[in-house]
């Protein structure tokens, strides 16, 4: 099984660049000589006249003399003369699909996901809001057509924890400090410096495909191809499920209907292991996830596995291999669990297929498919969220969702980014944080793919297409065999985490 993992990405990813000689292009010109009439009497000599090259001047751009405002500002603070009504009417759009919160609270204050707490909006003098909106509209943080609203809200907030993220790693500029969503002096320091150099976030621009992006949307594609002509164990189930449900009732699409187009945000779930059991330590996260948006590839690492026993459970969930439809919202969103909610993904509406550990031996084997096969209703609580830095004792926090860990990252140049010392363990360490100004620790690396979600969608859109493969799903030799480099060995690699496939 794994060698066929193996020589599919090397297909896939390790083609060589072919040389091509270039075209030579020849063009024949003819002199067309013109008759004029000219004068018998006397002929005239001219000097022969050189043309001088013409030099394009260069651009210069307007000098801009920035004045930065004093305030600090984090997520809640509104400009003078902003209308609370106005905060309200967003909060009630992003909080809609909270449950159990009391109204006074939900739809009066913004929740920080790295506080683990409420925080209520508070008015600042002038308009500084606005100001930091318009520059990260400018610098390409913010989509173009961003409403300036004065309104610090999730939107704003991840406007600047990715202005942050991009000065630290791709300015590679320490001084910025941590992303933690807060502009204070240092962050308005480096705003002055941005705009003053007429900078803008060249490295993540909107709308341009990546080499990279392209080839796994063509992945997408094949694997569905292939998959609509010949049969597959679980994909199999999957199609009889959905059409005796009906595809209006579940978040989980038939092989049919499965979306691979690059107008979409994907995100695609490698799983691996699910049918072991280590007896001496609990599941791990070493599973990978690669977001495809606007063009560009992210790298992030997990579990897409329950932990064993999760939740004392003796049929843990595990999410059915194929495409899923997700929703941006809340993780922990019910009044049991408030004390703890955060930004996470949610089945769209109806909820998704899962399996489960029938027999109780804490892996996915094809037992358990085969005995009593898939749930008959689907499940809304399986969500995409967070799973603390991601390493130690207490291995994955799944107990069925698809969980990210915040130690580190891929970037869409393919460098690793390390978020170790500022990424939270668990939500003892959020709750050491000092106050919403002075942050030490975050959801990091989870953030990130937060963030890249709010702001780098397209307009309207609030769901991604997640495609869940076990480590089988995308290896058939429906793609020819190209020579070159392992990615999938060399993702693992890159994160340090067990290659079992060499």
């Amino acid at each position: 099984m794994f060698q066929k993992i193996i020589e599919f990405f090397k297909s896939l990813f390790g083609e060589k660049k072919r040389k091509t000689k270039p075209t030579s292009t020849s063009t024949n010109t003819s002199n067309s000589s013109v008759k004029q009439q000219s004068s018998p009497k006397t002929t005239t000599k001219t000097s022969p006249t050189t043309t001088p090259p013409k030099v394009e001047k260069p651009i210069v751009k307007e000098a801009v003399n920035f004045t930065a405002p004093t305030a600090t500002l984090f997520l809640g603070c509104y400009d003078t003369g902003v209308d609370r009504a106005k905060i309200t009417t967003l909060l009630k759009i992003y909080h809609q699909r909270m449950s159990g919160i009391p109204e006074g609270v939900k739809f009066k204050k913004f929740r920080h996901s790295d506080l683990v707490d409420w925080v209520d909006p508070q008015e600042v003098k002038g308009n500084p809001v606005a100001v930091l909106q318009g520059f990260l509209r400018d610098a390409g943080f913010l989509p173009a057509d961003s409403n300036l609203d004065g309104i610090f809200d999730y939107t704003t907030q991840a406007g600047v924890r990715l202005f942050q993220e991009y000065v630290r790693t791709i300015d590679k500029d320490s001084n910025i400090g941590i992303p933690d969503g807060v502009i204070g002096k240092t962050g308005w320091k480096h705003i002055k410096r941005w705009v003053e150099g007429h900078k803008t976030a060249t490295a993540w621009k909107r709308g341009q495909h990546s080499a990279e992006y392209n080839k796994w949307i063509h992945l997408m594609d094949q694997a569905r191809n292939h998959y609509q002509s010949n049969p597959h164990l679980i994909l199999d189930k999957v199609n009889a499920k959905v059409a005796e449900l009906g595809s209006n009732k579940v978040d989980t699409l038939s092989i049919d209907d499965w979306k691979t187009d690059g107008n979409q945000i994907h995100l695609i779930g490698i799983r691996r292991k699910e049918e072991e059991r280590d007896k001496n330590r609990l599941r791990q996260n070493d599973d990978l996830f690669i977001l495809l948006i606007d063009g560009m590839v992210f790298k992030f690492w997990g579990s897409t596995d329950p932990n064993y026993k999760a939740k004392n459970r003796k049929d843990e969930a595990f999410l059915v291999e194929g495409q899923h439809k997700f929703r941006f919202g809340w993780h922990n969103r019910s009044q049991a669990n408030q004390s703890k909610v955060y930004q996470g993904l949610n089945p769209y509406s109806n909820g998704v297929l899962v399996f489960r550990d029938r027999d109780n031996d804490d892996k996915l084997t094809d037992a358990d498919i085969l005995s009593k096969g898939i749930d008959n209703s689907p499940n809304n609580t399986i969500n995409i969220h967070w799973t603390g830095a991601g390493q130690g004792t207490s291995g994955t926090w799944s107990a069925g969702c698809q969980v990210f860990a915040g130690k580190n990252y891929i970037n869409n140049n393919g460098d690793l980014i390390d978020c170790s010392k500022f990424a939270a363990i668990g939500n003892a360490d959020l709750k050491n944080n000092s106050s919403k100004t002075s942050l030490s620790k975050t959801k990091a690396a989870y953030n990130m793919f937060i963030d890249l979600l709010i702001l780098f969608r397209p307009k309207d859109v609030d769901y991604l297409y997640y495609t869940l493969g076990r480590d089988d799903t995308f290896t058939q030799k429906f793609v020819v065999d190209l020579s070159g480099d392992d990615i999938l060995s060399d993702t693992l690699k890159t994160f340090n985490l067990p290659d079992d496939l060499a």
